[in-house]
C-alpha cells in the first residue's frame, strides 16, 4: 500500500487512516490522534457515545491492517469480590467469560492471575482489501457489543461498582482503552 503524502504536523498518514478518519467524520464520531512508536497511527474514538471509547490503530509494518479493540479494567471493587470466591469459584467465572467471549466475533486477552480478573482486551482485524464503511461500522459495533459484555458479565456477578475516573482520550498512549 502506498503512503500518502505529508501532512501537517509532519505526520505521514496512510490510505487506511485517511479512510477511517473520513469515516468516522461522516457518522459524527469524535477521534483524537494519539502519537505512539508502536503503530503507523492511532485514533481513540468515542463510539457509539461519549462514554465509551475504543481505539483504532495500525501496527507498525502492517500497511494493510488496522486493529479495532478496546480494553475493560477491572475495578479494585470487583477484584474485591473475585478474591472472595473460593478458587473453584473464581475459576469457573474465568472459564464462563472466556466461553462467552468466544462465541463472539472478536479476538480477546484476559490477563487473570490467579483467577483474579484485572483487565481484558477485546479486539479485531481489519484488512485493506476488505475494508468497507459497512466492515468497518460492524468492527466497532462487534468490539463494543464485546465490550459491554464483559462489563455487564462482571457486574451480574459483583454488582455495579461506584463510577471511577474513566480515562480522558487525552490518556490514550495504550494501544486501546
Amino acid at each position: 500500500m502506498a503512503r500518502s503524502l505529508q501532512k501537517a504536523g509532519d505526520q505521514v498518514g496512510t490510505e487506511l487512516e485517511k479512510r477511517v478518519e473520513e469515516l468516522c467524520l461522516e457518522e459524527g464520531i469524535v477521534i483524537q490522534k494519539v502519537r505512539t512508536e508502536m503503530a503507523e497511527f492511532q485514533l481513540n474514538l468515542q463510539f457509539p457515545s461519549p462514554q465509551s471509547s475504543l481505539n483504532v490503530f495500525q501496527p507498525k509494518g502492517k500497511e494493510d491492517t488496522i486493529i479495532v479493540g478496546a480494553v475493560i479494567e477491572v475495578s479494585d471493587t470487583h477484584k474485591q469480590g473475585l478474591r472472595a470466591l473460593d478458587i473453584k469459584k473464581r475459576e469457573e467465572f474465568i472459564w464462563n467469560l472466556r466461553l462467552m467471549l468466544a462465541q463472539g466475533r472478536v479476538e480477546f486477552e484476559m490477563r487473570h492471575p490467579d483467577n483474579i480478573l484485572e483487565r481484558v482486551r477485546v479486539h479485531t482485524f481489519l484488512f485493506q482489501d476488505g475494508f468497507s464503511k459497512q466492515a468497518f461500522m460492524n468492527a466497532l459495533l462487534d468490539v463494543n457489543r464485546s465490550k459491554l459484555q464483559v462489563i455487564w458479565f462482571i457486574q451480574k456477578e459483583f454488582g455495579v461498582s461506584p463510577p471511577s475516573p474513566s480515562p480522558s482520550l487525552d490518556e490514550g498512549t495504550s494501544m486501546y482503552r
